[in-house]
């Protein structure tokens, strides 16, 4: 029976059915946080699409506030082997860029803090993909020790936005720079943000980054 009703909760959660995953969690009598071959209700929840607009990303609030007022892990990781692989929710929202979601994570205890096996952080992985709003709200509530903090490629924050050509990529650049990032870590290969960005021939990148060089 509890399988069958964390079945139906993962299919009301992934088509974004509020009312349905409200009257399943009402029910009682099932898993709220995964396990070792489920994914989590809390990450299967900032999974569900990709969509960006008003509507679809206020479902998704709606439906992660549910389950963390039915008890949801806040910090529950992803399985091992998959692309969520010791990601948490906010890990996963910061990524995508669904701040509204990342805020009541936070609000709720979440730990913006952990690292994933690959060695990122949701600063990290909001950097890699452009996402300027999350950067800058993670920016001003992670332990400021984690802003320099490398990955397994010896990345920061900076070094993974310095990596991409695109302005989104800027813009996570000029939030982590305010923030006082260090501009002069290297990569493993050896190269600061500032040559990464001379080598992709962006010049308010590079004006940005000698403007705050020591």
């Amino acid at each position: 029976m509890g399988n069958s009703k964390s079945s139906k909760l993962s299919k009301a959660i992934r088509e974004q059915d509020a009312e349905r995953v409200k009257s399943i969690l009402a029910s009682g009598k099932l898993s709220i946080n995964g396990g070792p071959d489920k994914l989590a209700p809390i990450i299967e929840c900032v999974c569900s699409g990709y969509a960006r607009g008003e509507e679809e990303d206020m479902r998704r609030y709606e439906i992660l506030k549910l389950l963390l007022q039915s008890g949801a892990d806040v910090n529950v990781q992803g399985q091992t082997e998959t692309w969520v692989s010791g990601k948490t929710a906010s890990v996963v929202a910061a990524e995508r860029g669904y701040l509204r979601c990342l805020q009541l994570l936070a609000e709720s205890g979440a730990d913006l803090n952990i690292t994933t096996p690959s060695g990122d952080t949701a600063l990290t992985l909001a950097a890699r993909w452009g996402e300027a709003d999350a950067v800058k709200y993670l920016t001003e509530h992670m332990h400021a020790r984690m802003l320099n903090h490398r990955n397994n490629e010896g990345k920061t924050a900076l070094l993974v936005a310095a990596s991409e050509s695109e302005f989104d990529f800027y813009r996570c650049m000029r939030h982590l720079v305010a923030a006082g990032v260090d501009v002069s870590v290297k990569d493993n290969d050896g190269n600061t943000a500032l040559m990464l960005s001379v080598k992709l021939e962006q010049e308010d990148r590079v004006k940005l980054l000698t403007e705050h060089s020591s």
